[in-house]
């Protein structure tokens, strides 16, 4: 079980070197080293603690930034990375500042540089105050058995420390340590418990289940019998959708001559109309000759009629002045009884 400063005994929490949490944003940042470090960085490495402290004061944000530093043959690998808390270990900075850059940025105690190290395995390693070993446990006991990349813990790196810790904070250290083990036997213990609890529930659903398997064996069963009887039927089904599908297919093809034999119909209706318009044009036109023929033949016959009346005109007009003339010669010449002279 992790062990938090939140999990920590209230006789715990008035200790001045637990610092609060303030919940803020976690967001990552990096700041190459040999590009722009923060000011809060160089002031660490500097050791200049009071200027540390006012920059962090303005600006509480850079104990967040990652200072990263590139291999100089190859900028796409990363030599190492730490925090402003991690270096602040390393150089040794006083309590007080160890203290603000917690404030600051809470989760700096528990992250891990590129080597997996927490800012502890480095207190341990450089041989750092018991004020700011008791500050680092207090806050974080749990570091105490994080393991690094190499699979060390922080009391492993005391072996090549040049100042072994002791009094304050060999104490802080053992009471840190015999509170994880408690925390840590505490939690095997109710995971044992645990277990025997799930195991005795496991029995029982293993009974449930059977009894559960034997009511579904029963409902397969019974599905198994409904699904051979819908096969005979679906079998039944599909032979007569076969059958169907050979009648649709028979009516499909006489479908298909009568539309062909109903075309054939339409182009022979089409063609017998076009005869039919043809005839109806040749009768008109055969209408309208006769017509004209029938008005000459009128025009004519008037013609005739006119130049009839015209001859007749003149013959009874020739005959009348015939009869005149044979009446005068009649009346001039004498007869028989007379002397031949004229009666007057």
């Amino acid at each position: 079980m992790l062990c938090t400063s939140q999990e920590l005994s209230k006789e715990q929490l008035r200790d001045e070197n637990i610092i609060p949490v303030t919940k803020r944003a976690e967001r990552p940042h990096y700041q190459d080293y040999d590009v722009k470090p923060t000011e809060l960085y160089q002031a660490i490495e500097a050791k200049e603690w009071e200027f540390a402290l006012v920059k962090l004061k303005e600006d509480p944000e850079q104990a967040s930034v990652w200072i990263i530093r590139k291999e100089s043959n190859n900028t796409e690998k990363v030599r190492w990375k730490m925090l402003p808390m991690h270096a602040a270990v390393i150089f040794k900075a006083p309590a007080k500042l160890i203290k603000a850059l917690i404030a600051a940025f809470p989760p700096c105690i528990k992250m891990v540089d590129d080597i997996g190290m927490t800012p502890l395995h480095h207190g341990m390693k450089e041989g750092m105050d018991d004020e700011v070993m008791d500050i680092l446990i207090s806050n974080h006991p749990h570091a105490l058995i994080d393991r690094d990349t190499k699979g060390m813990t922080p009391l492993d790196h005391t072996k090549s420390s040049a100042k072994p810790f002791r009094g304050a904070g060999l104490r802080a250290y053992t009471a840190a340590a015999v509170m994880c083990e408690r925390e840590r036997v505490t939690d095997e213990l109710t995971k044992k418990y645990q277990a025997a609890i799930d195991n005795s529930e496991a029995d029982k659903k293993i009974t449930a289940l059977a009894n559960e398997n034997e009511v579904l064996e029963g409902q397969l069963n019974a599905s198994t019998a409904h699904l051979a009887k819908f096969m005979q039927t679906y079998g039944a089904m599909k032979s007569r959708v076969e059958s169907l599908s050979s009648v649709l297919s028979i009516m499909v093809q006489e479908q298909d001559k009568i539309l062909s034999m109903a075309t054939q119909q339409q182009k022979d209706m089409a063609a017998a109309a076009l005869v039919r318009e043809r005839m109806m044009q040749a009768v008109a036109k055969q209408d309208d000759e006769m017509m004209s023929t029938a008005q000459q033949s009128r025009d004519v016959m008037k013609d005739i009629a006119t130049k009839q009346k015209e001859y007749f005109q003149t013959v009874a007009t020739d005959l009348a002045e015939l009869f005149a003339s044979q009446a005068l010669r009649t009346k001039r010449t004498p007869t028989a009884e007379g002397s031949g002279k004229e009666i007057g």
